[in-house]
């Protein structure tokens, strides 16, 4: 978890913005924009190891294909992924991350 001190700067430099507020803790959810790799270089390195760990877990319990044998990867979201039952055994966290990997791709679309 950031110091607040340090995500208000983040905020104020326009590299973090609030996207909205976590259903079950009532907490701020916060999205980073494109100027953290620029501004806070070892942050948005430190963030990218967590996303890949996440992806990489969300793939071994099954919920995204990774094409593993591809020198640029393809990740895509399969039928587990939107299957209630399949996302009751996840923990909060594993949904945020799948929410930010569906978030992702309706982005790409756009």
């Amino acid at each position: 978890m950031l110091e607040t001190n340090y995500l208000e700067q983040m905020i104020l430099d326009g590299a973090a913005e609030v996207a909205g507020i976590d259903p079950e803790t009532g907490e701020f959810l916060y999205s980073f924009t494109p100027k953290i790799a620029e501004l806070y270089p070892e942050y948005y390195a430190g963030m990218l190891e967590y996303y890949h760990s996440g992806v990489i877990n969300l793939w071994s319990k099954g919920f995204l294909d990774i094409d593993m044998d591809s020198s640029d990867p393809i990740v895509l979201i399969n039928d587990k992924a939107f299957d209630e039952k399949e996302l009751e055994k996840l923990s909060s966290q594993e949904k945020r991350m799948l929410d930010s990997v569906i978030a992702q791709f309706k982005d790409a679309q756009k």
